[in-house]
């Protein structure tokens, strides 16, 4: 038996469940609506804090830059493109993939 005692929560037999807006799964965020855009922003401001970590001890450092984009390309793209097969794929997360890469 499936009935809804109100916008919050769920009741299925004997059990009552809340219904989430949104959570953490394995990492990723989950949105009750199924979108994408949630999770892109959420990937891009992880990545963004990482690139501002590493800004004064690699990125303006001597480091060559062929050194700079193998860095760049072994752990920044991993952690914004982690979960990202699972994505929408629309012209917004487009525009917000073209912007993080420049």
């Amino acid at each position: 038996m499936l009935s809804r005692l109100d916008s919050c929560n769920l009741l299925l037999s004997l059990f009552e469940f809340e219904v989430m807006e949104s959570f953490p799964y394995l990492d990723s965020l989950i949105h009750c609506t199924g979108d994408s855009v949630p999770e892109i922003k959420r990937r891009v401001s992880i990545t963004r804090d990482c690139m501002m970590a590493l800004d004064c001890n690699i990125w303006c450092s001597r480091i060559s830059v062929g050194t700079k984009l193998r860095l760049y390309n072994s752990f920044i793209l991993l952690i914004f493109l982690y979960g990202a097969e699972t994505w929408a794929m629309t012209a917004m997360a487009a525009k917000t993939f073209d912007a993080l890469d420049q």
